[in-house]
């Protein structure tokens, strides 16, 4: 029975850190497979309503053919992480970067060996560091702010930058973070109306490691839905 137990775990974690969820298994097909990750285009339907598309540690430098991207980030104890990566305007090809060992645990973890010109500025894709996203999230859908690595140096930029989808264009935002107590520790306003489908938030870096909150306000200017508001809570993990 011990070794039934203990077959039983080593499958589960094995199947943990390298199967893909049901709704992955039609984008791992061998077009796809760039040793270290399924990287290319699918037909996934996606969600059209309000959300985060990327969550950053500074930004995504500006990359050119030849470059290798990576990505370094923190998973709290006791969590686990995953990381994902799609254009922030998909357009009719909808591009998708799942790494095949998708199960981060505790601590500093890197993703690396990220050739661009595998897929990202091959031919006439284009896909630019201004348009491309970076989800790190647990099960919990906490969600981990990503740092990008150039050619193996890591961005040592300031701030965060968080971009989300809109299905209706935003009159203005309010924006507050708050620690794990809900106390108040920035406040961001914008009155900048957002004729796209994707906006950003930048705020300043934070004095200490721990959860925090992410609490908005969008006020919207589209006509059907005019003089309305929605509010929208994420919570995530900072180390510093």
């Amino acid at each position: 029975m011990k070794y039934l137990f203990t077959l039983s775990l080593v499958i589960s974690l094995i199947c943990n850190s390298f199967c893909l969820h049901s709704q992955d298994n039609e984008f791992a097909i061998k077009e796809n497979d760039k040793g270290n990750r399924w990287e290319g285009f699918d037909s996934q339907k996606i969600s059209g309503s309000f959300r985060v598309v990327s969550f950053l540690k500074g930004t995504i430098p500006q990359y050119k053919l030849g470059d290798i991207l990576g990505v370094e980030f923190y998973v709290p104890t006791g969590k686990e992480a995953s990381i994902q990566a799609h254009k922030l305007k998909q357009g009719r090809r909808k591009y998708r970067m799942l790494p095949k060992k998708n199960v981060f645990f505790e601590g500093k973890q890197f993703f690396t060996n990220w050739p661009v010109s595998d897929i990202l500025l091959k031919e006439n894709n284009n896909i630019t560091h201004d348009n491309l996203g970076i989800l790190i999230t647990t099960k919990e859908n906490i969600y981990l702010p990503a740092k990008i690595l150039l050619n193996n140096v890591s961005n040592q930029e300031s701030g965060f930058n968080v971009f989300f989808y809109t299905p209706y264009r935003i009159d203005s935002i309010t924006c507050k973070i708050t620690d794990d107590l809900y106390t108040e520790v920035q406040k961001i306003t914008s009155s900048r109306k957002n004729p796209d489908s994707k906006f950003a938030l930048s705020f300043a870096d934070l004095n200490k490691s721990g959860f925090y909150r992410l609490a908005i306000h969008v006020y919207y200017s589209e006509e059907k839905v005019s003089g309305t508001y929605s509010s929208y809570d994420y919570k995530f993990y900072y180390n510093r």
